[in-house]
């Protein structure tokens, strides 16, 4: 009997608490560091798409969309920084790839003819990159703590 209270016990100690297996989602202040950062690769690349020669007025107005798109997020997460931890965390992910990607092809396509501007699609595309890389961080610790309180064993009795 002794030993199985003493194994009883040992395992206790061992185990985790509630508090500690229960990941918490990403803090306002983590939030609107991520807002800050990708605000500030906005700002880098929006006036580069002005520099760009366009032969296809739709896709310039694709991007022209894409980062108003982003910029309005932005405005929303800044209004209210939790809503980050939602289906508009997606959706900035999302947009933020798809404005990585027109950075990406804009080098792709001036690194020939305008080195210079394809430097500043570069930078304006490393910069995306990083607020993609710190956004996937935080949506994950968001879905890792969504995913920790759907599995929870805890039973909360319901009331007939």
């Amino acid at each position: 009997m002794r030993n199985t209270l003493m194994a009883a016990l040992a395992l206790l100690a061992v185990m985790p608490t509630k508090a500690q297996t229960q990941p918490n989602v990403p803090s306002t202040r983590e939030i609107m560091l991520l807002r800050e950062q990708i605000a500030k690769a906005l700002e880098e690349y929006e006036p580069l798409l002005d520099r760009q020669h366009w032969y296809d007025k739709a896709q310039r107005d694709q991007q022209v969309v894409e980062v108003a798109e982003l910029s309005s997020h932005l405005d929303k997460i800044g209004a209210e920084p939790q809503a980050f931890n939602g289906i508009l965390g997606f959706v900035v992910l999302e947009t933020l790839h798809d404005i990585k990607d027109d950075a990406v092809g804009c080098v792709q396509v001036y690194l020939d003819t305008d080195p210079r501007l394809a430097d500043a699609c570069k930078d304006a595309a490393k910069s995306m990159i990083a607020g993609i890389n710190t956004a996937q961080d935080l949506y994950a610790k968001y879905i890792k703590a969504l995913s920790a309180r759907e599995c929870s064993t805890d039973v909360t009795p319901v009331k007939p």
